[in-house]
């Protein structure tokens, strides 16, 4: 009896840190990786320049590394933050489509890009305060807000997520009688009226 209490201990835990190893890894390379897909092959050794001068120059202006390997058509983009992966991801698209790839045309794309990003994060934070009725936030936090379009946990946006929750909160507060997403006061409703 002891000797079957110890092994069924045993494989609980290995049970529970083989499932957790799994779930961390596709949770990892979720958060940290980003993939741009190139129509050949040949784009990767413009993109990665003489002797590296120009993969050098894209990952010091986007604070990422650039892994350009053998996998075909593609090339990675690795870094903790989804807003520089993504910097990164739409200047490589911009200049592969433009052709002109050297360093001090990298800077400017970059410089760019993270202008244009800013803006659109910005107006997303914007655009989800008003679709949610809420006034008067801080622009910090409008600004937060926005960039939760590019963040991600366990495969859901958490913009996506934010909203969601924001509009059941509305619901539940509705039906108890505490007010709409606009702020007026509601009678109170069963959940099944």
């Amino acid at each position: 009896m002891d000797e079957a209490k110890l092994n069924a201990n045993q494989q609980a835990k290995k049970i529970v840190i083989q499932t957790i190893q799994r779930v961390a890894t596709e949770t990892a390379i979720e958060n940290s990786v980003s993939v741009f897909h190139i129509d050949n092959d040949e784009v990767k050794g413009r993109i990665i320049g003489r002797e590296g001068r120009n993969i050098r120059a894209l990952e010091a202006a986007c604070g990422v590394e650039i892994v350009v390997d053998d996998t075909p058509e593609a090339i990675v983009i690795s870094g903790f933050d989804p807003i520089r992966r993504e910097i990164c991801r739409l200047a490589l698209h911009q200049l592969v489509a433009d052709g002109r790839i050297h360093p001090a045309r990298i800077e400017e794309v970059v410089a760019k890009v993270k202008k244009q990003l800013e803006n659109e994060i910005i107006e997303t934070g914007k655009r989800t305060a008003i679709d949610l009725g809420i006034h008067g936030l801080h622009p910090e936090l409008i600004r937060i807000v926005g960039k939760m379009k590019y963040r991600s946990s366990y495969g859901q946006n958490l913009l996506q997520h934010a909203r969601e929750t924001a509009n059941l909160c509305a619901v539940m507060a509705s039906e108890l009688g505490q007010g709409s997403r606009r702020g007026e006061r509601t009678a109170p409703r069963t959940l099944w009226s």
